[in-house]
């Protein structure tokens, strides 16, 4: 912007310079500190103190009218996101913010330079003691299941389709917990027909009892005869597995219907 000719931008830089360096005139120090945004040192630095104290008014804030008075949530949103991102590029370029910003920040309640990424270890952590409070696996979660009062349930779903946003790292922590899986479905099919080719293995057919024997035979069984009756006719690699296997003990999937070459 410019007035009467003159660039307010390049104007502010040299008088914030010459203060720092001890050089502005005493008056105009003090004229220029009447200046409620004014700060001497550069405009990020002024833009940050400028809006630090509302925000950190807002954090202390424990009732939602008194958050919106403060800060309103859109205007905190969009300068905490600028912050992280200024100083995102400042490390990249092998610099940082100013410690006494760092410093104001780390009074901030429940501040995070990079939320997702604490959040989701907070996460995982919660997870963990699910695991070891309940003896269950991630496995047996259910979709809208809460433990605690966590909603784990939404936690899962979205981590499996959220997989792509996810660090290598991320990833890494959540295969770490006992029964995850990124497909649980396709994991519990190839699971069941491991079983049934243990079960051949051991007892030199596959004709678990559907009645007879124990509760993991019976659901075995109830496994293959509802697989039959899925992939008959089908030539997918599932069911191209199923048909060698009971192939090998003498036993048919009907093949897939051929195509007449009129």
């Amino acid at each position: 912007m410019a007035v009467d000719g003159r660039s307010l931008g390049r104007g502010s830089r040299k008088q914030r310079g010459r203060q720092r360096q001890g050089r502005l005139r005493p008056d105009r120090a003090k004229r220029l500190a009447t200046i409620p945004a004014w700060s001497s040192g550069t405009v990020h630095e002024a833009d940050f103190w400028s809006r630090y104290g509302a925000y950190l008014q807002r954090a202390e804030a424990t009732e939602a009218d008194e958050r919106e008075k403060a800060m309103p949530s859109r205007e905190a949103t969009v300068w905490a996101n600028n912050l992280r991102g200024r100083r995102e590029d400042l490390l990249a370029q092998g610099r940082d913010l100013p410690d006494d910003q760092l410093k104001a920040m780390e009074e901030i309640p429940g501040w995070s330079w990079n939320p997702f990424h604490d959040g989701h270890t907070a996460k995982v952590r919660v997870m963990q003691q699910f695991i070891t409070a309940t003896g269950r696996t991630v496995s047996s979660v259910k979709q809208r299941e809460e433990w605690s009062g966590h909603p784990i349930g939404i936690w899962v779903n979205s981590w499996r389709t959220r997989r792509d946003t996810l660090s290598d790292s991320q990833e890494a922590d959540l295969e770490a917990l006992a029964g995850w899986a990124w497909n649980p479905r396709g994991d519990q099919w190839e699971e069941m027909f491991r079983q049934l080719t243990g079960f051949g293995t051991d007892h030199g057919h596959i004709r678990p009892s559907l009645t007879l024997g124990s509760e993991q035979e019976n659901a075995l069984a109830r496994w293959k005869r509802n697989q039959k009756n899925r992939l008959q006719g089908r030539d997918d690699a599932r069911a191209r597995a199923l048909r060698t296997l009971l192939a090998r003990y003498g036993e048919q999937l009907p093949e897939p219907k051929r195509r007449s070459c009129h």
